[in-house]
């Protein structure tokens, strides 16, 4: 299978490597050159996860209609905040490309959009119209320092038609790599967005040092949050039980490879979002989603009881104390759990 990745941070160039040792022919677009180079010349990514060596097989290229043509699948790897420049280029270079109608659009994007506050596949697919991919959403527990270590892992790869999703299921499943089937995309794609606020707000409580019974609670009350925004996005609350919610809420809350997690841990020392996203390349999407979700909610859906998202943006945004956060959390009226 000829499978071209747009995005060579560390999860897209994961996913290239996973593949390309599976023997398949896989395609990487990156926007640094220097990122180009070092994975041809010298088998490794240079700015993401550069400690591990890459199969030999694999293929970068800066130009996007290069990495495209003759793909059976598209891969769309790249942080929601680059999304709003990107897509059109995207679209303009898939006409170029012409591929086959009806290849699959599998995007791996856990975010939202923001500014106006919408889906991924909501933008992307208006965008797409006239070209006629079929979407698709691959979701799960995720974390590229594992899954380069050789540690075995699953996601679902969600689509209307079951036969997409059943021929992606086949062909890409590798002995470290378990895919399943869904037919929720919208719920698999919220799933992974929402998930990251979760993330954050773990990794604020992990700094303010408090224990395994704060942040159970925290990641439960916050579970209940997302099956509350589900339907509002048209997605299934059932998906939540599943890779893109449970699975992946377990790995990027509760460890030190999540960026969101890490970024969290940052806030909770009083450091600026402006210091945070100083120091590294890589982007924590819950940084972006929770601002975006807020809004949403705010200017349209001021009836949806969200809590936790509203203290961690008071935090990230606002300047508010994570204490200060915590403590107003939980003296909120008291209520029925569910």
């Amino acid at each position: 299978m000829r499978i071209a990745i747009v995005g060579a941070g560390s999860f897209g160039t994961t996913l290239a490597h996973v593949w390309s040792s599976a023997g398949h022919e896989v395609h990487l677009w990156a926007r640094e050159p220097e990122v180009v180079e070092s994975i041809n010349n010298d088998n490794r990514n240079c700015l993401f996860n550069s400690q591990f060596e890459l199969h030999p097989a694999m293929r970068a290229h800066g130009e996007l209609v290069k990495a495209l043509e003759g793909a059976d699948a598209v891969f769309l790897a790249v942080p929601s905040k680059f999304l709003r420049e990107l897509i059109p280029q995207l679209g303009l270079a898939l006409k170029s490309a012409q591929l086959p109608e009806h290849v699959p659009f599998v995007s791996v994007v856990k975010g939202i959009m923001f500014e106006p506050t919408e889906l991924v596949s909501a933008f992307a697919q208006q965008e797409f119209a006239s070209i006629g991919l079929t979407w698709v959403q691959f979701c799960g527990p995720n974390l590229s320092v594992e899954i380069m270590g050789g540690q075995p892992t699953a996601s679902v790869v969600a689509c209307a038609d079951t036969e997409v999703s059943a021929r992606l299921q086949r062909e890409l499943s590798t002995p470290g790599l378990r895919l399943y089937t869904n037919q929720d995309p919208v719920g698999v794609e919220v799933c992974g967005a929402l998930k990251n606020i979760l993330a954050v707000a773990s990794g604020i409580a992990t700094g303010l040092r408090l224990g395994l019974n704060s942040r159970g609670v925290l990641l439960t009350r916050g579970v209940v949050e997302m099956r509350r925004v589900l339907p509002v996005f048209g997605g299934d609350p059932q998906t939540l039980y599943g890779l893109a919610g449970f699975g992946d809420i377990i790995a990027t809350a509760f460890s030190e490879n999540s960026r969101n997690f890490r970024a969290g841990m940052e806030f909770a020392k009083g450091i600026s979002l402006a210091e945070v996203e100083g120091e590294t390349k890589m982007v924590a999407e819950g940084v972006r989603t929770v601002k975006a979700l807020t809004q949403f909610v705010e200017e349209q859906h001021p009836e949806l009881d969200l809590p936790i998202t509203r203290q961690v943006y008071a935090v990230i945004y606002e300047g508010k104390p994570p204490k200060d956060a915590i403590s107003e959390l939980m003296a909120r009226p008291h209520k029925e759990e569910v």
